[in-house]
């Protein structure tokens, strides 16, 4: 006969309700909205914020050296093509810096008289502050020669860089020194912009062939994704892509607030920042982060590398559309997006190296990381890689500090490079390409710029 026994020595107390979880993620996204808040709202203010005195423009240098070369070169037919344009930039300016950049150029082109009346009013306005004092000393250089102005005078012209050499040495023979310098400048950034624009019309068509190779390729099933999204959750992944952000934005943005003078040294946060978030992933235990940055090599460095120059290539297609709102908007608005770093070129070696540094090692390696590498693959395992593609690439676009005119561009670039880490798995090959784009943008502007 059996008997029913019961086991004493189980513990029957109810286990009671689950541990909390942490939220990471929604502490994670959190700190991410608060980055592209704190990115868009700096760079609005910095682009709304009247202007006074000197400020460094790369658009309005990069123009004045453009139609002064294009003068040079081409003669005076080129010239009458291009007074009309900038004086209707004239006309639509609020900006009294705008006037003090173009005057010398109209004054170079042939529209002296246009030029002088603008400076009238430039000077004539009041609390015009800096702008109409060098206003007026622009009138007495055009007036009175270059020689007449004293040396506080002469240093005043020359913090507006090549504008104000262009001024200075416009009643100089074709023999000076400084008038042939600043000629020359004009010319090679006339050249550098020519061969950017014949370079650039190659490429799209090279990438427009590979493009719909690529399509047809996909379609006969000869194109397959060696992405693999990460088995686990990825918690992880994005809490360390907050942390790198709140490194690289907030944390510098809120010292220099509390802070002033340290604002330029706030950026050295970023690197403890990036260290930490980097093995922050292995400190919470999650597994296959490697395989989920991609790190590895792929089917090769060299080939990753080649793939990634095929890819940058068969987006170009997609760039160049996304650059038609662009465009447009910038025809409205009057306004040309720009990385701020472009400002701060010059001829000075030592500096060249450091934006060439920052925008073709730095920026791939680590940007490519944490975008194509942690939120990408936090992504990918919740949504479809192009759905992934689009977030990833417009966060991408929204933290960088050109403005929302140049967020079509901007997102369109972090899409491909999405698209390239999807196709190849290893981030080698959106590396290459960011490097790649990154290293012709640099190359034309230090030819044309610097």
């Amino acid at each position: 006969m059996q008997t029913l026994s019961i086991d004493t020595d189980r513990d029957e107390t109810p286990a009671g309700p689950p541990p909390r979880r942490f939220p990471g993620s929604a502490v994670a996204w959190l700190v991410i909205v608060l980055a592209v808040v704190a990115v868009q709202g700096r760079t609005s203010l910095e682009r709304e914020a009247p202007r006074q005195g000197f400020e460094r423009d790369m658009a309005l240098g990069l123009t004045g050296r453009y139609v002064v070369g294009m003068k040079s070169m081409l003669g005076e037919a080129s010239a009458a093509l291009a007074i009309p344009q900038l004086e209707k930039a004239l006309d639509g300016s609020r900006h009294p810096q705008k006037g003090l950049f173009l005057a010398p150029v109209l004054v170079e082109l042939g529209a002296r008289e246009r030029a002088l009346a603008e400076l009238e009013r430039l000077a004539a306005e009041p609390g015009g502050g800096l702008s109409s004092r060098d206003a007026a000393l622009l009138l007495q250089v055009y007036r009175q020669g270059s020689r007449s102005l004293g040396a506080d005078g002469r240093r005043a012209m020359e913090k507006y860089g090549w504008t104000g050499a262009l001024a200075l040495s416009h009643d100089r023979g074709p023999g000076d020194s400084d008038r042939q310098a600043v000629l020359c400048s004009a010319k090679r950034t006339f050249v550098g912009a020519a061969a950017f624009i014949t370079g650039a019309v190659a490429a799209l068509v090279t990438g427009a062939i590979l493009f719909i190779f690529a399509l047809l390729l996909r379609r006969r099933g000869g194109l397959r994704a060696r992405f693999s999204p990460p088995e686990s959750p990825g918690e992880p992944l994005i809490e360390a892509f907050a942390i790198y952000l709140a490194g690289m934005i907030v944390l510098p943005a809120l010292l220099g607030r509390v802070l002033p003078a340290l604002a330029s040294a706030s950026v050295l946060l970023a690197l403890p920042a990036v260290v930490l978030a980097l093995v922050w992933p292995s400190l919470r235990g999650a597994a296959g982060t490697r395989a989920a940055l991609g790190w590895h090599r792929g089917a090769g460095i060299w080939r990753e590398m080649g793939a990634g120059v095929l890819g940058y290539l068969a987006g170009l297609p997609l760039l160049a559309l996304a650059l038609v709102p662009v465009m447009v908007l910038s025809r409205f608005s009057g306004k040309v997006p720009a990385h701020p770093i472009v400002n701060e070129i010059s001829g000075d070696p030592a500096v060249l190296a450091f934006i060439a540094l920052l925008g073709c090692v730095w920026a791939p390696v680590v940007e490519e990381t944490f975008f194509r590498g942690m939120l990408f693959g936090y992504l990918r395992r919740r949504l479809h890689w192009a759905a992934s593609g689009v977030v990833t690439g417009l966060l991408f676009a929204l933290i960088h500090p050109q403005g929302w005119m140049a967020v079509p561009v901007l997102g369109m670039i972090g899409f491909t490079l999405c698209a390239i880490r999807q196709w190849r798995g290893s981030i080698i090959a959106p590396m290459t390409a960011h490097a790649l784009n990154n290293g012709v943008v640099l190359f034309f502007a230090f030819l044309m710029l610097a």
